[in-house]
């Protein structure tokens, strides 16, 4: 029964304005911003990285769309390196 009424109940009894949450809310940002930062950079490295158990099909680099290559499994940086590299005329030959 004081689980259903636990948010009325605590509603009732806090008294702090709301602008002191958003005070709270900024003090945590700000001793927390060098974990935020690196949580971030973890993020986009995942990004980076290629799952190698995901690329099981064949595929020929030298034809295939950014679109398919990213569908096949590959990351988006390996994939934007292959289009660079087939656009200044280069091409694979294994």
């Amino acid at each position: 029964m004081v689980c259903a009424y636990q948010f009325y109940i605590h509603n009732y009894f806090y008294t702090e304005a709301p602008y002191v949450d958003s005070q709270k809310l900024q003090e945590f940002i700000s001793n927390n911003k060098s974990l935020l930062e690196e949580k971030r950079l973890v993020l986009e490295k995942q990004d980076d990285v290629t799952d190698k158990n995901r690329v099981n099909e064949l595929f020929d680099p030298n034809i295939e769309s950014k679109e398919q290559l990213i569908h096949k499994g590959l990351s988006k940086r390996v994939v934007n390196n292959i289009i660079n590299y087939r656009n200044k005329g280069g091409s694979f030959k294994v």
